[in-house]
């Protein structure tokens, strides 16, 4: 073999080792290859050497001299080989003085014409000049792929290495390669191509040395951020690389190229390579980080005591949704997109801090560091301040605020062991001064049976109604005052969850009323979608900020009307809720982490105005299932009510029975509803007694009529819901069926949940998909 790849390493920060690629995203990975470069001929039975000292001629029957690396004007040695591997005759110093794929004409033959090797002898042809010229490419890949390629996922550009000379270098000598070609998505690497120490003897009838190179690629860093798709799954991405060797950079014909194409194991974040067991298992999140202000924030990341790990390493980045930052760019993704690597630091750090690339600087120090074992856990504590450089204009900070609300992401995270801790993924924020909370003037939270029109709801000035329940559709309405002499930049309502003992608090759900150069004179009433799974008919799909008074001796009256479904998957900023629920072990998703102390979940009104944030809280209750002295429960029948199963059955348009016995008789008007859907999962259909059905995907049904759930008024003390279900419109199993019934205005709750599992295994139908509910 001409060029034969002898061995792959690639080493992490942490200098360990392995011979397959293994990275997190925002990883800086050192690829080492080193190869063995030899121009010769090895003749065989089936391709023989043929010898005409006439004609001063070598000629073969297969393959080609040229691919070989052998070239017009190369010094060359010939040695030919007995059966018993005994060398019985050996030419030096013959030169090649023409050649073609299958023949050469060559100086110093032995003096014999139309003798072939045969069965009794091997050619060994070998060459004095080695490849000059190198061409080395990178590219990450999808790890399944069986068609690699070099060009980019990002934008299909090639990056290159280069370096020519290097048969004339001595041995322990390196050449830095040079970089050619656009970057695409990737970071400033380097290269270097070194001289190792020669393989002597590699043919075991003769003396004879082969040249070995090192080429070395640092610096290099895993762009799985920008392609997060790439790891849905077990999906991830693998490295590429192809090395192409010239005998001189101007030479003719094609290089001989090796490849380096093993399947990897990468990761994104939170994961230990795809496959490995994770060093690192819980981390805690931030849930703020400010582009306007010097950012101070406590983390942890837990390891077991047994791994030992005393030392991590701090990345951040910019990450855009500009592609003009990403695309097509000469230099690497540093001089474009923010970014920092402190390397390895721990306890003996403290104190220090580590400056991004030099495009629109940021700083991230380390205050303190601490480690706490317990149980066989260390908890990892890291103190952090990141600094935006907000008052200089070619600062980070500057440069984000230009960027706009939905392009300031930024990653913060931690390289521990084999795993990258994710501390922020989310957008940077403008800290706005904090200026006094106001009073409203009103305000109310109506439940589902209120599907009034905004304009005209009655405020009851009560938003302590107890008769919320998990996964409600419930509207925050109030009203509050407007002022002209006031610069009114927006209006903004959310449901956070706060702790009033520490002030902190993050967003779970929000709407944003822009005001800016709005004449209260002349107020435009605005008008915000809520994406929702209610039913069209629901008046809770539309949030509203409305003129209550016109604008009269310099005020105004506005009414608020926010509709919140209290489910978390209507929530956004899930993933960087506060540090508090991590180091409590408590599921963020729970929609009861922001009922239970310190923790409370709330409706927050801020009116941007005057350069500051003035703002009001008001406690959003709700409770559980179940949570009341009545009983209840859920039947399934088919649609006559005559026969009873314990489960949905498919193909089939079965009646679902909600039977609620007051534990004395009920009162007011009750209302009442039955939803399904997959468990803790989506959508989730409704048919109430008090909206219209009007999404015609709805399994559920009326019976009487086919809009609205039926109420049967069994006793003084029991009410019956009913309604048909089509399990021919569910897809998926393992179903909750839910049903709630309540007494309006009452201060009284009696809700049920029973979830009912599917039991049977998914069947296949004859068109080989999966059929959309199971036995």
């Amino acid at each position: 073999m001409a060029i034969k790849l002898t061995d792959s390493v690639f080493y992490d920060i942490y200098n360990n080792s392995t011979n397959d690629f293994k990275a997190n995203a925002g990883d800086n990975i050192i690829a080492s290859h080193k190869f063995e470069l030899e121009i010769g001929f090895v003749s065989s039975l089936e391709n023989q050497l043929k010898i005409d000292k006439l004609q001063n001629r070598l000629s073969r029957s297969q393959g080609s001299f040229l691919t070989d690396g052998f070239r017009d004007g190369q010094i060359c040695t010939l040695n030919i080989v007995n059966n018993t591997n005994n060398t019985t005759e050996t030419y030096t110093n013959m030169t090649i003085t023409a050649i073609s794929d299958l023949e050469m004409t060559i100086t110093g033959l032995p003096n014999r014409n139309n003798w072939n090797t045969g069965t009794d002898y091997i050619a060994v042809l070998l060459s004095n000049s080695t490849y000059d010229s190198v061409n080395f490419a990178f590219n990450f890949v999808d790890n399944e792929s069986a068609t690699e390629t070099l060009e980019s996922l990002i934008d299909q550009e090639t990056s290159k290495f280069v370096v020519d000379g290097i048969n004339s270098i001595a041995v322990n000598d390196v050449l830095a390669m040079t970089q050619i070609g656009k970057k695409s998505g990737q970071f400033t690497a380097s290269a270097y191509i070194k001289r190792l120490g020669d393989v002597v003897n590699p043919y075991t009838a003769f003396n004879s040395t082969r040249k070995r190179f090192l080429i070395q690629v640092y610096d290099v860093v895993f762009p799985a951020m920008f392609d997060t798709n790439s790891f849905i799954g077990d999906n991830c991405l693998k490295y590429y690389s192809k090395t192409s060797f010239k005998i001189t950079s101007s030479d003719s014909l094609a290089p001989t190229t090796i490849e380096y194409k093993q399947k990897a194991n990468t990761g994104l974040w939170n994961e230990a390579f795809n496959q490995d067991n994770p060093l690192s298992k819980t981390s805690s999140l931030v849930s703020n980080l400010y582009f306007n202000q010097v950012n101070n924030f406590t983390v942890q990341f837990t390891t077991q005591t047994s791994d030992n790990i005393t030392s991590f390493e701090l990345g951040a980045m910019y990450l855009t949704i500009d592609d003009d930052f990403n695309k097509n760019k000469d230099n690497g993704q540093e001089y474009y997109l923010p970014f920092l690597k402190t390397g390895l630091i721990s306890v003996a750090d403290i104190g220090n801090d580590w400056l991004s690339s030099t495009t629109y600087p940021f700083n991230i120090a380390l205050d303190n560091y601490t480690q706490v074992d317990s149980g066989g856990t260390r908890t990892h504590t890291l103190t952090l301040a990141l600094n935006t450089f907000y008052a200089n204009p070619n600062g980070f900070g500057k440069f984000i605020e230009g960027r706009g609300d939905l392009d300031r992401n930024f990653l913060l995270w931690a390289k521990v062991g084999n795993t990258n801790r994710l501390f922020f993924d989310g957008q940077l924020e403008l800290q706005e001064p904090v200026g006094v909370e106001f009073d409203n003037l009103t305000e109310c939270i109506i439940n589902h049976d209120n599907n009034g029109y905004y304009k005209n709801i009655d405020l009851l000035n009560n938003s302590s109604n107890s008769d919320f329940n998990i996964e409600d559709d419930v509207s925050y309405v109030s009203e509050f005052k407007l002022f002209s002499k006031d610069s009114n930049e927006a209006v903004i309502c959310k449901v956070i969850a706060r702790n009033d003992a520490t002030g902190d608090e993050f967003v779970l759900n929000k709407v944003d009323f822009d005001l800016t150069n709005i004449d209260l004179q002349y107020f435009i009433n605005q008008t915000l979608p809520i994406s929702n799974n209610l039913p069209d008919s629901s008046n809770k799909k539309e949030a509203f900020l409305y003129e209550k008074t016109p604008l009269a001796t310099g005020e105004m009256t506005v009414r608020l009307y926010y509709p919140i479904i209290i489910d978390w998957r209507y929530w956004e900023d899930i993933f960087n809720a506060h540090p508090y629920f991590v180091s409590k072990n408590k599921n963020n998703n729970n929609w009861f982490n922001y009922v239970d102390l310190p923790w409370k979940a709330k409706v927050k009104i801020e009116i941007r105005r005057n350069g500051v944030l003035d703002y009001n809280y008001t406690d959003l209750p709700f409770k559980n299932y179940d949570d009341w002295t009545g009983t209840s429960t859920i039947e399934l029948f088919n649609d006559t009510e005559t026969t009873q199963y314990t489960s949905l059955q498919e193909n089939m348009n079965m009646m679902i029975k909600a039977t609620h016995v007051f534990p004395s008789a009920y009162g007011g008007f009750p209302w009442g509803m039955i939803t399904i859907e997959p468990s803790e999962s989506s959508p989730r259909y409704i048919i109430s007694t008090e909206i219209d059905r009007t999404q015609p995907e709805n399994p559920l049904k009326g019976i009487a009529d086919v809009n609205r759930c039926d109420m049967e008024f069994a006793t003084s003390d029991t009410i019956i819901l009913r309604c048909f279900v089509n399990t021919n419109l569910l897809n998926g199993t393992n179903f909750c069926i839910t049903s709630k019934i309540s007494e309006e205005g009452q201060d009284n709750n009696h809700p049920l949940r029973d979830k009912l599992t599917e039991l049977g295994e998914d069947k296949i139908l004859e068109n080989a998909l999966e059929t959309k509910v199971t036995d």
